[in-house]
């Protein structure tokens, strides 16, 4: 292996198969709630299903049977290590064996190490983030590409692939979670406080969780610092479970796409951060079809009468134009205004059929069509929603699959990409077309 070949970023956390319990912490801590004390012999574990979130189990040591009574009337207290603070606890089960045993789960991040929170490099691991070429680098028995680097003036972030490959094939078997990738931040300035490393990571996570296509997971960090000695840190952000959906960049060969758009997310994601974390937000849900797709169709015209009424506020329209716009000609502006074509095109051969075969007068195209379906979904009319039900599935997923397509090439062009991306209209959603120049 070539020597100049940087290594991978270590694991700080080794995950094996999906799903896997996490160990964070194995000894006595203690649990208080005001004056109350109670000591716990026990662990502290990171869990994957049915939700993402740290937790904890254990033994209360001199226990009688009016704990069992005091500990069901106090529910929630601060758990300590080593008299250190490391989180918001609620008990969620209590049972009186030989013993008093307990369980609980964290309500807030939870720390593991020293209060002081002043840093220069902060490690992590994410979950269900799909796997990407890059850089060359390399692990003690081979060289492999899988490094990506997305830079801009307050920080730097590597992040590496695992070479995951039979253990991503389980995933996609078995479904739910698994460390997928390692990543590191450097800041630029020194000593960065808590507030600036909670805004990058929001970003980093928004950034690729758009770029996947659905919700990574990235809660697991830890902290070094000049003036801090290394921390464990336990998030918040919890992943998508591993689904098979469609992303805007082609598998495997992304890497050099992710590095180009990261400038441009940034530098949007500081002017506008609310607008892009609740458009990508929308796009998300509706892509996961986490509310089947009848669902998705409504969420997927959610994120683009968003998106159309935040470009008229940009293009400075007055109240007065934008409140005499209908849902229909906000949307038609904004893909006007990015030169996107809104006939159906021939690859949606049901919709388009369906289209042609409408006796409404007033759908005249595409977008009345979206919206159209929409307001079947949602208004009480017994009509219009007994007419949708009659509409084919194939004709519903395709308009799903228009409204999908027109929010996140709007996106897209909103952020001023211009390489190439997955087009899902073309050839099932694995054919490669150019973004024309904005």
């Amino acid at each position: 292996m070539n020597k100049e070949t940087p290594d991978c970023i270590p694991s700080f956390i080794e995950m094996n198969v999906p799903n896997e319990k996490l160990s964070l912490y194995t000894g006595e801590f203690i649990l208080k709630s005001g004056e109350e004390v109670y000591e716990i012999d026990g662990s502290v574990y990171y869990k994957w299903l049915p939700n993402q979130q740290a937790c904890f189990e254990g033994t209360i040591l001199n226990a009688d049977l009016k704990t069992f009574f005091r500990l069901n009337e106090l529910n929630t207290f601060s758990l300590f290590i080593n008299k250190v603070q490391v989180g918001e606890v609620d008990l969620s089960k209590i049972e009186a064996k030989s013993s008093l045993i307990i369980n609980g789960e964290f309500t807030s991040w939870a720390y593991f190490g020293e209060k002081k929170r002043d840093y220069d490099k902060v490690s992590f691991q994410i979950s269900n983030l799909l796997p990407f070429n890059g850089q060359s680098i390399k692990n003690d028995t081979e060289c492999f590409l899988g490094r990506i680097t997305l830079t801009n003036q307050q920080f730097e972030v590597t992040i590496d692939k695992k070479n995951y490959k039979e253990t991503f094939e389980t995933l996609k078997k078995e479904g739910g979670h698994i460390l997928t990738h390692s990543g590191q931040i450097v800041f630029h300035q020194k000593n960065t406080n808590e507030n600036v490393f909670q805004n990058a990571i929001n970003a980093i996570r928004v950034f690729l969780s758009f770029c996947n296509g659905r919700r990574i997971g990235l809660n697991h960090y830890c902290f070094t610092g000049e003036y801090s000695p290394e921390k464990t840190f336990i998030g918040m952000f919890s992943g998508d479970m591993y689904k098979s959906v469609l992303n805007i960049f082609p598998h495997l060969n992304y890497g050099n796409q992710l590095e180009t758009f990261w400038p441009l997310f940034y530098q949007k994601w500081i002017e506008s951060e609310h607008f892009l974390n609740s458009i990508i937000h929308w796009y998300l849900e509706a892509n996961y079809h986490s509310a089947m797709t009848e669902g998705a169709i409504t969420l997927s015209q959610i994120g683009l009468e968003s998106m159309a009424n935040h470009v008229l506020n940009q293009d400075k329209l007055s109240k007065k134009q934008i409140k005499g716009l209908s849902a229909a000609d906000k949307v038609r502006y904004v893909l006007s205004k990015y030169s996107i074509n809104t006939l159906i095109p021939e690859e949606l051969s049901s919709l388009r059929n369906y289209f042609n075969n409408l006796e409404e007068n007033d759908i005249k195209d595409s977008i009345d069509l979206i919206i159209n379906f929409r307001n079947c979904i949602v208004h009480e009319n017994p009509r219009k929603l007994a007419s949708f039900i009659n509409i084919s599935n194939d004709t519903k997923f395709e308009c799903l699959q228009l409204s999908l397509w027109f929010l996140e090439i709007t996106i897209l062009k909103y952020l001023g990409y211009q390489g190439p991306y997955t087009n899902r209209l073309k050839s099932g959603g694995f054919e490669k077309e150019m973004i024309e120049n904005t």
